[in-house]
């Protein structure tokens, strides 16, 4: 039998019915133009006329001076190396080899990278926890790890976070500029953030200096698409633009740039109309699972009685109350209801929710989510009851008390049995994918409670990566 070509899988999934409650925020909808009509034939390089994304003075500076007077910043560039290549351009312009800064314990892998890259020793914000989730950020805290580190050249913090928790990046920059320190706002989940009062303000209007959006996460942009914002005087913007030409690529596709101006036009022409109409949808969604008694959706008054601001267009559904885990949930949806959720944990499930969601895909969620809460014939779920193969890097020699992540990248390391880790320190990142927020970091001292709830999320097969 021949074996099938990835585009293949691709059509075939494209025809499967499946609801796609994930990003890419286009959601599959051929229906918007600029989206449908890319293919091959457009497909070109820096040709005369078409500008140099590196260097833009034509048509793509046009572009990114579009997309700023959009979100309101001082300057916006196109990133289609996704928001890794802007998050690591924004650390390289603003740091030395071997600086310090202070970063939430909550950011994405790209951040630790950045920090193994340049050498840096960071000191952490852990944001409050709230049922498991990460909660916000407290601009008290960052003002006292500040006043503690008066060396500290940089804050990145990440808000909104996965699950939609907002921070209060007015007070946190307040803070920071304070004590002229530039805040970084990884924002990825917040490109939809600022038109529209019930999602949420935008990072950018709120004052932070370097804000970095994924286009393609809630907005009708093609996967891989994203854009950095740069604001105020505290960040060098030809510092940030030579060093983003470092970690962007030099050949930078013009497709993925079409669907980038695209999306800015799109909401640039029809954004209050389009916005007012995904508010209306994600309204009645959280309308119509009121009644769930076992399931539980993070919704407005809980949201409120717990002082959080949220996103509401991240749909949290907490699995706990009718006795299974969210991986399990997760795998109900897709098998019985055709339902693909953005991401799976332990107790809960996310679905992301963006501006083309269709009314019929929230419909089928919520009617899915009110079956589901009614049942109680779930059968028995499948756990891994043999992990005594769990194995962890540890470096080889732990002669001083603590280790920067460079160091430890480039430390001899040998593998050991969980049991035999604890107390040692770790060689290497590991990882839950989707988010990719680091529960080990190389150079960290590995806890038993560490080992414990890698072992949980294992048993409830939540995706464990490490490396």
């Amino acid at each position: 039998m021949k074996e099938k070509r990835l585009l293949d899988e691709l059509i075939d999934y494209s025809k499967s019915g499946a609801v796609p409650m994930h990003m890419p925020g286009h959601k599959r909808n051929a229906k918007v133009d600029y989206l449908d009509i890319l293919n091959v034939q457009y497909d070109i390089t820096e040709i005369d006329g078409f500008d140099n994304l590196h260097s833009p003075e034509g048509i793509l500076k046009a572009a990114m001076n579009k997309a700023a007077t959009l979100y309101k910043s001082s300057n916006t560039f196109f990133l289609i190396n996704g928001s890794t290549c802007g998050i690591l351009a924004g650390m390289k312009s603003c740091l030395k080899h071997g600086d310090e800064i202070i970063m939430a314990r909550n950011c994405h892998k790209s951040v630790y990278h950045g920090v193994e890259l340049l050498g840096l020793t960071p000191y952490f914000l852990y944001p409050e926890n709230v049922e498991g989730i990460c909660g916000q950020i407290s601009p008290v805290e960052l003002e006292e790890l500040i006043q503690a580190h008066t060396n500290v050249k940089l804050v990145i913090i990440t808000s909104p976070t996965y699950e939609g928790i907002i921070s209060d990046i007015e007070e946190l920059s307040k803070v920071a500029h304070r004590y002229n320190i530039p805040l970084m706002v990884d924002a990825a989940h917040g490109a939809h953030m600022g038109f529209n009062d019930y999602f949420g303000p935008s990072a950018v209007s709120a004052g932070a200096d370097i804000v970095i959006n994924s286009l393609h996460k809630t907005m009708p942009s093609l996967t891989q698409t994203a854009l950095a914002h740069v604001n105020g005087g505290l960040v060098n913007e030809k510092e940030f633009a030579r060093c983003l030409s470092i970690f962007e690529t030099s050949s930078p596709s013009y497709l993925l740039m079409a669907s980038i101006d695209g999306c800015i036009n799109l909401v640039m022409d029809k954004g209050d109309e389009l916005f007012d109409a995904y508010e209306q949808r994600v309204r009645r969604f959280y309308e119509a699972v009121k009644g769930l008694e076992h399931l539980r959706v993070l919704d407005y008054k809980y949201v409120q009685d717990n002082k959080l601001k949220k996103d509401p267009g991240k749909i949290v559904i907490f699995a706990t109350g009718v006795g299974i885990s969210g991986v399990y949930l997760s795998e109900i949806l897709r098998k019985e209801y055709k339902i693909e959720v953005e991401m799976a944990s332990m107790e809960y499930i996310i679905a992301m929710t963006g501006l083309m969601d269709a009314e019929e895909n929230l419909h089928r969620l919520a009617d899915a989510l009110n079956k589901i809460d009614l049942r109680c014939d779930f059968d028995k779920e499948k756990k891994t009851s043999n992990l005594t193969d769990l194995h962890f890097k540890i470096i080889d020699e732990n002669d001083k008390a603590t280790y920067t992540i460079e160091e430890t990248i480039s430390t001899n390391k040998r593998n050991v049995k969980a049991n035999v880790a604890i107390g040692c320190i770790s060689g290497e990142y590991v990882w839950a994918y989707p988010p990719g927020i680091p529960i080990l970091i190389p150079g960290q001292v590995i806890r038993e409670e560490d080992v414990d709830g890698i072992r949980q999320m294992i048993e409830n097969g939540v995706n464990i990566c490490k490396g």
